[in-house]
């Protein structure tokens, strides 16, 4: 896992934060309608629009690395290693995700407008959750195929 600042992170000089830096730059995240754009070499986004609750589940990706920013709103992302959740589904080749039980033990990850954080296949993680009480959230997360990184 990474954690950053949308803009600090797309200062990188590479592939990745370039189609980041890009896609803000012909974009308003904030007025943007919800859905999934393709960005080029296999990356992707998805405009999310939700209320924040209490997430009893966590997620797994193999094909994919997750860059999730909030750019309205809060919430927590529980996080761990891969190994401390229960299988709940199989994993999923077409959505690239497996589900998982978890417990408390993760680390709550709080993001606030403009924070970036990065999840690896080895993260397990738990979007979505209220840090307090449930609030709207709007948030782009980033499809990065994992031999780009």
């Amino acid at each position: 896992m990474i954690r950053s600042t949308f803009n600090s992170f797309i200062r990188e000089n590479s592939l990745v934060a370039g189609a980041l830096a890009a896609f803000a730059s012909r974009n308003d995240p904030g007025t943007i309608p919800a859905g999934r754009y393709d960005l080029g070499n296999g990356i992707a986004v998805s405009v999310q629009d939700y209320k924040t609750f209490a997430n009893p589940l966590a997620e797994a990706h193999k094909k994919y690395i997750d860059i999730q920013v909030v750019i309205s709103g809060s919430e927590r992302i529980w996080v761990g290693p891969l190994d401390s959740g229960i299988p709940e589904t199989e994993y999923d080749e077409k959505n690239d995700c497996r589900l998982y039980r978890y417990d408390k033990q993760l680390e709550a990850v709080d993001m606030m407008p403009g924070q970036l954080t990065v999840l690896f296949p080895e993260d397990l993680h738990s979007p979505g959750n209220c840090i307090s009480e449930s609030v709207p959230v709007r948030k782009l997360v980033f499809k990065i195929p994992v031999e780009l990184w």
